[in-house]
């Protein structure tokens, strides 16, 4: 360091500057600076003008508005990232460190990051939530790196039960727990240990008491209205008051934009892919489309779906993920929903949104009732009401209007077109929806007898002879 300051020392004689200040990443002791201080006489002042890498990480400890806006400061810290590696979450592993890494440089900095550390610092906890693919768990190692930044020593991560918790919970020591997916597949399968809600709660308050302990916890937005629905302790204690929902709607397009460039710049797409993006008719389709999800780019950068498409129709190849975004809500369809709710999505599907409440109940009862023996699931007005709550803010969203008339509509676009995709090819199940049917609406909202309009094909169902005959 001191060669490369020693070819600057001419500059800096030739500028002739009041004051001269230098400032490296490079460790200095008081001998180093003094060195330096006689190197630029006279226009460094004073050694408190030489500022080395001790004096920037105190700068930054004592502006943490700046720390908070440039993550990147603490985010990518070897230091932090050495703490993660030794911390039980990751079992000591160097692969789950790469992948941390990983997860550093693709992370897009936004207003859920400083609304999750300011509800940590108000209520000692927070609860993570959002539509599949949103981002929760990347929000929650973000949030447990910057803890550790500060000063926090051990990062606990609870796998399937808060037993754990109790297990590793130490007097006097500053940690953070992270319980991913909390309750999460336990909860579906039937898993849970005895009395699970009531020890989760008084953890809870165990953590709030604590002047060392944080927690975090991450989970689908509809997995907490059942388990609301399921568990008195969570409705008594009121845990939801500290949530943050991670919303697509408080995605800027900037921010949007910058995963996208984020994942895609990271994943090595050749060149001539890249180009074609560059046009902002057509990145713009990509960023503004209704169906955008950080999950579809995830599942197309790992399918490589530039090794099978040729560069001038990659932002076409792209779009087509988000125009049929089943690898945001299939699973959580199929593995996570009771089939009562699954039927309730499937009525609505036929009826468009938005609509009333009760027509929706009609409706559903109308296909449960004339399918009773086929699907043996009676209709019951308190499972419907339990199977609103439990899609409500992830698959659904219900409103009043100026006479208070309830509504139900789709939380995301992307819904409606995973659940058109995933009709589609269900004949059975779309005879029983026809049959069924009540409204007129019913007949026309997703289904189809043209063939000739390519656009309409890609929004609705194509019905066959035999249904045909039924409608018409």
């Amino acid at each position: 360091m001191i060669s490369n300051l020693k070819k600057e020392v001419k500059k800096v004689n030739d500028l002739k500057p009041d004051r001269y200040i230098i400032s490296t990443t490079v460790g200095l002791s008081p001998d180093n600076k003094t060195d330096i201080l006689n190197l630029f006489k006279p226009y460094i002042l004073t050694t408190e003008d030489i500022l080395g890498k001790d004096d920037l990480n105190n700068l930054i400890s004592t502006n943490k508005d700046v720390e908070l806006k440039y993550y990147k400061l603490w985010l990518s810290s070897t230091n932090i990232l050495e703490k993660v590696l030794h911390s039980k979450i990751y079992n000591q592993s160097a692969f789950e460190l790469e992948e941390i890494r990983e997860q550093v440089r693709l992370y897009v900095q936004n207003d859920s990051f400083n609304i999750g550390v300011k509800i940590l610092k108000e209520h000692k906890y927070v609860i993570i939530s959002g539509i599949p693919g949103i981002g929760k768990t990347t929000l929650a190692r973000v949030l447990t790196l910057y803890l550790l930044s500060n000063d926090f020593d051990e990062f606990v991560y609870l796998n399937d039960s808060i037993d754990d918790g109790y297990e590793y919970y130490q007097e006097g020591k500053k940690q953070i727990f992270f319980f991913d997916d909390f309750l999460g597949k336990n909860f579906f399968e039937g898993k849970l240990q005895p009395n699970e809600d009531n020890k989760l709660v008084k953890f809870i308050e165990k953590i709030k008491k604590s002047p060392d302990k944080l927690l975090i916890l991450a989970t689908r937005e509809y997995i907490l209205n059942q388990a609301k629905l399921a568990f008195e302790a969570f409705r008594i204690n009121n845990i939801e008051i500290a949530k943050c929902i991670l919303d697509l709607d408080s995605y800027t397009n900037v921010i949007k934009a910058q995963i996208l460039y984020n994942h895609l710049f990271f994943a090595d797409v050749p060149q001539g892919h890249l180009e074609d993006l560059i046009e902002p008719m057509k990145h713009l389709k990509i960023v503004k489309h209704p169906n955008y999800n950080p999950r579809v780019i995830e599942t197309l950068i790992n399918r490589k779906i530039w090794e099978s498409c040729e560069a001038s129709e990659f932002s076409n190849a792209i779009k087509s993920y988000f125009d049929n975004p089943e690898s945001v809500w299939l699973y959580a369809y199929e593995n996570s929903l009771n089939k009562f709710s699954q039927y309730t999505l499937l009525v609505l599907l036929t009826m468009g949104t938005p609509v009333k409440i009760e027509h929706l109940e009609e409706a559903l009862i109308s296909f449960l009732k004339i399918n009773q023996y086929k699907f043996q699931i009676p209709f019951d007005s308190i499972l419907f009401s339990r199977s609103l709550k439990e899609l409500e803010n992830t698959f659904i969203k219900t409103q009043k209007d100026s006479y208070n008339t309830i509504a139900v509509q789709y939380q995301n676009p992307s819904i409606q077109d995973f659940l058109v995709n995933y009709l589609r090819d269900k004949k059975d199940l779309i005879l029983s929806l026809m049959e069924s049917a009540i409204y007129q609406e019913q007949f026309f909202t997703v289904f189809t007898t043209v063939t000739s309009d390519e656009n309409t094909l890609k929004k609705k169902i194509l019905l066959g002879r035999e249904t045909q005959e039924l409608t018409f």
